[in-house]
């Protein structure tokens, strides 16, 4: 047994005893390593923006969507809006991430049919949403030509000005799919750690 041996926890670390750990107050992304990173998120685990008939969206945000009747954000759990299905993805990233570029994926077998989707983040103190990437509020879709096989669209471009992730704000994707004849797959994020 060593009763002599002296610890001194680094910067990051907290040392209770002889037992080492990080400091929580470090665990926010500035000791993650610099770099570009991607986060993919499924379709399938994103939630549905409710069933019930009628609106259930906010307006205001700048929002322009490829359905006029679906024309505002959505914020609130009902509504599902004719046939315009909407769905909520969390995007959760740690605070001061630079995020570069978002991509939608999907199958488009149809010329009726679209699939569209947007991003943007929402102050905790409110529901308003920011958009952030370079289209602002208007969403963008895969079209009304039928494109078979997969297909993907950005909803923020690379080479625009990269937004910084706020501690102070809720980020996510929203997207819709509009007829029967397309799939949303997912999205992409491309993100760098300074």
């Amino acid at each position: 047994m060593d009763n002599d041996t002296t610890y001194t926890a680094g910067t990051g670390l907290v040392l209770t005893g002889t037992s080492f750990a990080l400091d929580v107050v470090y665990a926010d992304g500035r000791y993650l390593n610099a770099g570009t990173f991607y986060h993919n998120i499924a379709a399938i685990d994103c939630e549905p923006d409710g069933t019930a008939p009628g609106p259930g969206d906010c307006s205001g945000g700048g929002t322009v969507r490829t359905s006029s009747n679906s024309s505002s954000f959505p914020c609130t759990v009902n509504g599902r809006d004719a046939t315009v299905d909407t769905y909520i993805c969390r995007l959760d990233l740690p605070s001061g991430a630079l995020i570069e570029e978002i991509l939608a994926y999907g199958y488009d077998f149809s010329n009726a049919s679209y699939f569209e989707a947007a991003t943007w983040a929402t102050p905790n103190n409110t529901f308003g949403p920011t958009y952030y990437s370079n289209f602002a509020g208007t969403w963008q879709n895969s079209g009304l030509a039928a494109a078979p096989g997969t297909t993907s669209f950005p909803i923020l471009t690379l080479g625009t000005t990269p937004h910084a992730v706020l501690s102070t704000s809720r980020y996510v994707i929203g997207f819709a799919t509009y007829g029967t004849s397309i799939m949303a797959y997912g999205f992409r994020v491309r993100y760098t750690m300074p």
